[in-house]
Order: structure tokens, then C-alpha cells, then sequence
């Protein structure tokens, strides 16, 4: 599978995710991480903007990483907890296959 699939993949996932997050839950963080990976996804995949793919990983990153470091997340139904660590995690094959595809894009 080439680098672009995957981060396509992975982009869908994120949304698919926070679509079913953002429908069982009162938080607008999944709305806002919906509306912030339909972007990169269209940016990404019709524009050919592959650094989209590596800036949006690198914030989608960075906002849970501080969330799970300062946020109260006990809150959170066991469910729940899983979709905010599949948000943690994704970005980074998201960054890593971007950067890869980014790479292959000006190689060829």
C-alpha cells in the first residue's frame, strides 16, 4: 500500500472516530477534531498538499498529549477513553507516512 493510502486511511479513521465521539458526547473537542480532519484529509487528498498531513499530526499530537498531561479525563466512560487515545495515537503514523509520502511526492 503506498504512503498516500495509508495517510488517507488514517485520516478517515480520525474522522470515523470522532464522528462517534462527537455523537455520544457533550465535549466539542471531537467536533472540533471532525471539522480540523475533514480539512486535512481534503487538503491532503484533493489539493496534494502532503505537509498537511505532517502539520496536522504534529497538532493533533501536541493538543492530546497536553490534555492527557493537564486535563481531568477521569470523566471519561471507558469508551470514551478509548476514542482520546486513538486520537493520541493516529498522529503519528499520520506524521510519519505524510513525511513519507511528502518525500516520495518531490523524488519523483
Amino acid at each position: 500500500m503506498h504512503y498516500k493510502n495509508r495517510v488517507i486511511l488514517i485520516l478517515l479513521f480520525l474522522i470515523v472516530t470522532n464522528i462517534i465521539w462527537f455523537t455520544i458526547s457533550k465535549l466539542p473537542g471531537p467536533f472540533i477534531g471532525l471539522t480540523f480532519y475533514g480539512i486535512i484529509i481534503f487538503l491532503y487528498w484533493k489539493k496534494g498538499h502532503y505537509k498537511a498531513g505532517i502539520i496536522g499530526g504534529f497538532i493533533g499530537l501536541g493538543i492530546h498529549i497536553y490534555e492527557l498531561l493537564f486535563k481531568n479525563l477521569s470523566g471519561l466512560s471507558v469508551f470514551e477513553s478509548s476514542l482520546f487515545f486513538i486520537n493520541l495515537i493516529l498522529p503519528i503514523p499520520l506524521i510519519y507516512f505524510s513525511h513519507k509520502s511528502y518525500h516520495k511526492s518531490i523524488n519523483t
